[in-house]
């Protein structure tokens, strides 16, 4: 193909370009169209009814339903209830009196009760053993003993009668307490009830208010919204009109030109009109065959590299899930070993525990073991000093007895006091013994 040829290629192509443009942004134009709306309102709307502290308190409850709904002006009465309605105060649960004797007079009582039936008892016994007179050589003391111990016995329950006067009186200061609170709060709940009395009539005032001010409000919203959806339906019908009439004048004259001159190139390559161009400027292609299988070819080329980085971009995410699950797989193998390390620590731990425990009680069974002996041997050594001890005694003893004996003999001896074997002589017999 000559340059004469190519260049009147590459105008026809643009022209058929600059065809496709025009199309294309007409086509957008048509999807955007909007006809404007110059239709005249018979129905105003009307401010959402109630009396509120701030606009979006006004707005939340006006969007807290669908106003088109048939049992609209329940829901609104349900929803206007749950958020100004005054709330019923709760009957107050008040305990019943229950009064507990504190434990040191209890153990007093018990302690008190126990001694006078124990004086009573002994009382008893000795008025009956002088009334039947089985004693008859101790009257005056057993009646004494009676008396004591009947004396005791009226202590001790006059003891128990304070002690229990004392708890009457606390029991009764603890039920005027109670009496007082429960009072005070029967006479804030019957204020607070008495209030809320109050205030639900007056709710209920408002709300009937508010309520017909709401039906007359949801009618008019009614209307506008019939208004609304018939503009609407006037609106569509005014955007297609004005797609046709923009389809009609300005995109079909277009596409018929574009189709009276267009002879040399498909619709599908109408989208890359302006890269077949590019390649006939550029020298990379010299005819339109050639341009489009040249485009046919980068097509290609780029979707293969699309499809190589989306590999590439598959291969990382698998070789990151990879590393991340060897990561995964070490801390857990890390975890694992310590929790091995931290359990041989643990057992080398209680096995040293375990020695050192042994290593006490054996210490220990040593030590009794030497004290059972030290202490056999103390007794050993204590029962043969005994013996020794018994045995030195008896034979002190056998002497003194035997010199006892001489000397009674001596004395028995008619020669005493002229004898050459005196007196002093242990033997227990005396061969010159004469008795006077």
């Amino acid at each position: 193909m000559g340059e004469s040829e190519k260049k009147a290629l590459i105008q026809k192509l643009e022209a058929i370009s600059e065809l496709n443009d025009r199309a294309s942004a007409i086509t957008r134009k048509m999807k955007t169209y909007t006809p404007e709306d110059n239709y005249e309102r018979e129905v105003i709307p009307q401010f959402f009814p109630g009396d509120f502290d701030s606009s979006e308190e006004r707005l939340d409850l006006e969007s807290s339903i669908d106003h088109s709904d048939e049992d609209a002006i329940e829901q609104m009465a349900s929803e206007y209830d749950m958020r100004y309605a005054p709330r019923k105060p709760a009957e107050p649960r008040v305990k019943e009196f229950e009064y507990r004797q504190d434990s040191e007079s209890q153990s007093k009582q018990a302690k008190f009760g126990c001694f006078s039936y124990i004086a009573g008892a002994i009382g008893a016994f000795f008025l009956l053993s002088l009334i039947i007179g089985s004693a008859e050589g101790a009257v005056g003391t057993i009646a004494t003993i009676a008396i004591i111990f009947a004396s005791l016995f009226v202590f001790f329950r006059y003891k128990i009668k304070l002690i229990q006067k004392e708890v009457d009186e606390n029991k009764a200061n603890a039920l005027e307490v109670y009496t007082d609170q429960k009072n005070t709060i029967m006479f804030d709940y019957e204020e607070k009830l008495r209030n809320y009395e109050s205030e639900a009539e007056a709710y209920a005032q408002t709300r009937e208010n508010f309520l017909q001010q709401y039906s007359e409000w949801r009618e008019s919203y009614l209307e506008c919204q019939a208004e609304e959806c018939e503009i609407a339906k006037k609106l569509e019908a005014d955007r297609v009109a004005g797609v046709e009439k923009i389809e009609a004048e300005e995109f079909n004259p277009v596409i018929q030109e574009m189709a009276s001159i267009n002879d040399i190139i498909a619709i599908e390559y109408l989208p890359a009109i302006k890269i077949i161009i590019d390649l006939l400027k550029s020298g990379r292609a010299d005819d339109l065959k050639e341009a489009i299988n040249l485009y046919e070819d980068i097509v290609y080329r780029e979707r293969q590299l699309q499809l190589e980085r989306e590999r590439e971009q598959q291969r990382r995410r698998e070789e990151q899930q990879r590393r991340e699950a060897e990561e995964r797989r070490y801390q857990e193998e890390k975890q694992f070993r310590e929790d091995q390390e931290r359990q041989r620590q643990r057992e080398a731990e209680q096995q040293r525990a375990d020695e050192e425990r042994r290593y006490r009680e054996e210490v220990r069974a040593r030590k009794e073991s030497e004290a059972e002996a030290r202490k056999r041997e103390y007794m050993e050594k204590e029962r043969l000093r005994k013996e020794s001890h018994r045995a030195q005694m008896d034979r002190i003893d056998q002497e003194r007895k035997q010199r006892d004996a001489g000397q009674a003999q001596c004395r028995a001896c008619i020669h005493c006091g002229h004898c050459n074997m005196s007196i002093h002589n242990n033997a227990p017999t005396c061969t010159g013994f004469r008795p006077r």
